[in-house]
């Protein structure tokens, strides 16, 4: 094993928080505990530094298992976009990591530890990207190079630079480091559709180091997992697209192919399953179906306005397709009575005895915003906005995010409404518009010299 003497370890922490930190730490294996240590730390900010140091004087850092070990095992670099809490660092001066990267130390004799990089919350927490990534290996390469813990490159850098790689796997034959080096996903479990192994880039698509991962149900993550998991086998390999539930909470979509594999005895031993993720490709599949079903529900309800059907029967269309499309948990439609007062005329999912009452248009109110301009106004996070009014909310139902559409000229608002955070797409806003054009046949335009000063009046009256 490399001596700790033989790696510059601050010089490694610098380097890395001034190129792509916030703040570094560099962590080393142990021989007498046999975990992974912090041994240096590093950070932009000057003061930040001194306390990261003072508490790396004090107590050393707890020691921390999941990707350290992770990377170190397999050789690979890990770029996590999200955190979650067991994986966050002991910092004293945050309260999270937005973001985080681990690249293992890979010197002559091994991998001996790693360096970590961490970007605390704020404008700058983008995620790390593959770019950022190169650029500290390179770093690395060069630093260790420095101090003498990888040799000069012979002549022959091509063969030498491929026996280095496979020194540093660690790993005892040549399938193995294959699987661990590669970006191939892949997924192993037994007959009882426990995980045996997951390759590295399976962690990776899942959150959660391979060391965690072992004994869990692969159906704890796969949404209807393979069915030859349950113990059937059928005559050709099993594929087909499942959803993923990854430890953050977050969700892809995955292409499996799944095939029994058969141990030493002869007889079969479980599932092979093979990775890839295609959410990119279900994204635009998704986006697509909603721009069919739109333009569908958009021509019947056009024809049924030609046809002069009862206008609150199109009310009612119009509420369920929107509900249905953007699968939300309330649409409302308000008509601007001529008190300047707003009428919910159609709902959905709504408590009983709402629909048919009343409330003011407030002036900062996301109705009132959207009364008086052409756009959308579609808010993602309501909680952003401290001058934002909102209307009052029954107990248990607090209002998170939205979007509002104006009706016609002005003759009332369509509103989609959600308990959670939510970003509207471009798919989803021309959807609302195109409801809103149609709906204004349905509502009576208020009468146009009081309309506007009633509205204003009571906007002004809810203010005070």
């Amino acid at each position: 094993m490399t001596s700790r003497a033989r790696i510059d370890v601050d010089d490694v922490a610098r380097l890395v928080a001034n190129a792509v930190g916030d703040a570094s730490i560099v962590r080393l294996h142990d021989p007498a505990t046999g975990v992974l240590r912090v041994v240096a730390v590093g950070h932009r900010e000057p003061s930040a530094l001194r306390l990261l140091r003072q508490r790396l004087e004090e107590d050393g850092f707890p020691p921390a298992e999941g990707w350290g070990d992770h990377v170190v095992r397999s050789g690979r670099s890990v770029r996590l976009a999200r955190l979650g809490r067991r994986d966050r660092p002991p910092y004293p001066f945050v309260h999270e990591i937005a973001t985080a990267m681990a690249v293992p130390l890979r010197t002559d004799d091994g991998i001996p530890g790693f360096v970590g990089a961490f970007r605390a919350p704020g404008l700058g927490a983008r995620p790390y990207t593959l770019s950022e990534q190169l650029v500290v290996e390179r770093l690395l390469a060069r630093s260790l190079r420095r101090s003498g813990a990888i040799a000069a490159p012979p002549a022959d850098a091509a063969n030498a630079g491929a026996a280095g790689a496979e020194a540093a796997c660690g790993l005892p034959e040549p399938r193995g480091r294959l699987l661990d080096r590669s970006d191939a996903a892949v997924w192993a479990t037994d007959l009882r559709g426990r995980t045996l192994f997951v390759t590295p880039a399976m962690a990776e698509l899942i959150g959660l180091p391979d060391g965690d991962l072992a004994g869990l149900p692969m159906g704890d993550f796969v949404d209807v997992p393979p069915m030859s998991l349950t113990g059937s086998v059928p005559d050709e390999p099993e594929e087909g697209d499942r959803r993923l539930l990854r430890a953050d909470g977050t969700q892809l979509w995955l292409s499996t192919r799944s095939t029994p594999f058969v141990g030493g005895d002869g007889r079969r031993a479980g599932t092979l399953t093979t990775v890839t993720d295609v959410t990119a490709r279900k994204s635009a599949e998704v986006a697509l179906r909603l721009r069919l079903d739109a333009t569908r529900r958009l021509v019947r309800m056009m024809s049924a306005v030609l046809r002069g059907e009862d206008p609150e029967d199109l009310l009612e269309s119009a509420v369920a397709t929107a509900a249905e499309l953007l699968d939300a948990w309330r649409v409302g439609v308000y008509e601007l009575r001529a008190d300047g007062l707003l009428e919910l005329r159609a709902g959905h999912g709504w408590p009983a005895g709402a629909i048919g009452s009343v409330e003011p248009p407030m002036l900062r109110s996301p109705a009132g915003l959207a009364l008086r301009s052409d756009e959308p106004v579609a808010i993602r996070d309501v909680t952003r906005w401290e001058q934002l009014s909102l209307p009052p909310q029954e107990p248990g139902a607090e209002l998170r995010s939205g979007c509002w559409v104006r009706i016609g000229d002005g003759r009332g608002v369509l509103a989609v409404l959600e308990r959670e955070p939510r970003r509207f797409s471009a798919e989803q806003t021309d959807l609302l518009v195109s409801l809103a054009e149609a709906l204004s046949v349905c509502i009576a335009a208020p009468a146009r010299a009081a309309w506007p000063a009633a509205t204003e009046a009571v906007a002004a009256e809810s203010l005070t």
